[in-house]
């Protein structure tokens, strides 16, 4: 749009001002010299938006960061939006005027829950998907914070995450975390809302809560005695189509092995022994809290330290195996060594002995593999 045309579009429209910029106090940047753009989006229009103390001050604290810039986004009145879509216009920021769509985040303060479809409206004239789910690589991530956050779920999801606390010292930090993982590449958009959720106290992250396993939602777990790795890429067991976590796992295609430890013995039995068909909520009498794999639609137990994500491949009802794809293997810090890998020794895990069905422990080194045999040579 050239300027004569967005002459004409500001001289049509009531209070002009609202769409100018160039306010004392606002903060200009060089884009090339920043590593994160912030879009601080206030879902009304810019009179009601600019009297808002906490958004001035949340302004002035991310643009005290020299790598992040923070600029402002209001909701245009009636007529501005009908001149927008006449002219097939995006919505933009204030000071640099760049379409909402070429920012790292959008971030909402939501002051009432009258101001929710006005939300809606900005990210639909901004031009990026409303729902969450549709978002990819590279669309913005939409924050949510202010009083309303308290109660997030009526719009989660349209939110990739919610600040939940003081905006002060939690949007930096997140900003910072995007900035860290670019840095150091290992940037992706999942791996970013899980390190989030699980490093900066108060964000939540509505897509990893919205797993479920049972047909009533409950995590479900069985103890199996027989299986392995069958190749690099998969993992096979022997499990009886009888059992329900068989019938859940085919509809879910999806599940994960975890690593039975010697301090979770106890539980790991009675998972095994009590059918899920019978008894729904038995990990939650095992005393175990799960969490959603990132990788497969299927939770991990957070008191085992080890596990195994996998995506189904094929089972056979008749011989009982089932076949799975390793996409992924977790393990918590606490169980690796100074080399970065699992230390059996730290994680102590227990297998079954089928001939006095008792657990044993594993972890004694008594040699070498592919090393002490050929001394016989």
């Amino acid at each position: 749009m050239n300027q004569n045309e967005k002459r004409m579009i500001l001289t049509s429209v009531q209070k002009p001002g609202r769409y100018a910029g160039g306010e004392y106090g606002q903060v200009i940047k060089d884009r090339a010299a920043v590593s994160a753009r912030f879009a601080f989006c206030f879902p009304d229009t810019y009179e009601i938006g600019m009297s808002n103390l906490g958004v001035r001050i949340l302004y002035h604290c991310l643009n005290l960061h020299e790598r992040i810039w923070c600029e402002r986004v209001y909701d245009p009145w009636v007529d501005m939006q009908e001149k927008m879509k006449e002219y097939d216009l995006p919505l933009t920021a204030v000071e640099s005027g760049d379409p909402l769509s070429v920012f790292d985040f959008i971030g909402f303060t939501l002051q009432y829950e009258m101001s929710y479809t006005n939300v809606l409206n900005m990210l639909e004239l901004g031009r990026v998907p409303i729902w969450a789910r549709e978002r990819g690589e590279h669309d913005p991530l939409v924050i949510g914070g202010g009083p309303c956050s308290y109660n997030p779920e009526p719009v989660a999801d349209f939110f990739d995450l919610f600040n939940i606390g003081e905006g002060e010292e939690m949007l930096p930090e997140i900003v910072e975390l995007y900035i860290a993982m670019r840095d150091e590449g290992s940037y992706t958009r999942a791996a970013f809302l899980h390190r989030a959720a699980a490093t900066i106290p108060g964000v939540y992250v509505p897509s990893l809560y919205d797993v479920t396993y049972n047909e009533d939602g409950t995590p479900d777990a069985m103890n199996a005695a027989w299986g392995g790795i069958s190749d690099d890429q998969e993992l096979s067991m022997c499990i009886s189509a009888e059992h329900k976590t068989t019938a859940n796992i085919l509809a879910r295609k999806a599940f994960t092995v975890s690593m039975a430890t010697a301090d979770q013995m106890a539980a790991c039995d009675y998972v095994g022994i009590e059918s899920g068909n019978q008894v729904a909520n038995k990990l939650e009498k095992a005393g175990w809290h799960t969490t959603p794999s990132e990788f497969v639609d299927a939770p991990l137990i957070d008191e085992l330290p080890m596990a195994v994500e996998c995506r189904l491949v094929s089972y056979d009802p008749e011989s009982c195996r089932l076949v799975g794809e390793i996409v992924n293997i977790s393990a918590d810090e606490s169980v690796l060594g100074e080399d970065g890998r699992v230390d059996p020794d730290k994680l102590r895990p227990i297998t079954f002995d089928p001939i006095h069905n008792a657990y044993r422990i594993l972890g004694e080194k008594v040699g070498n593999a592919f090393r002490d045999g050929a001394k016989l040579k």
